[in-house]
């Protein structure tokens, strides 16, 4: 998977083990959750995070990715990726 264009510095995968989120450093951060087995991006994102993706984790039924940011505030966004890929 190639999609970052920093360095990668968190992963998690889902539940079932076919998707795979991971959060990048850098003042706009990329978050991609993508499939396992193919290496297919369906879902990026890169607001309202900043300065880096310090956790990522998808929820119990792996329908949503929470993530925190490096920036001063600690920023938290939860994204509903099924709905937006």
């Amino acid at each position: 998977m190639l999609e970052h264009d920093d360095d990668i510095i968190c992963l998690s995968v889902d539940p079932k083990g076919q998707y795979a989120a991971t959060g990048q450093i850098g003042e706009k951060p990329w978050i991609c959750v993508w499939n396992t087995e193919t290496l297919e991006v369906l879902a990026r994102y890169n607001a309202p995070l900043t300065k880096g993706i310090k956790n990522i984790k998808f929820s119990p039924n792996g329908d949503r990715i929470v993530a925190s940011a490096m920036d001063d505030d600690h920023t938290i966004a939860v994204f509903d990726w099924l709905k937006d890929s």
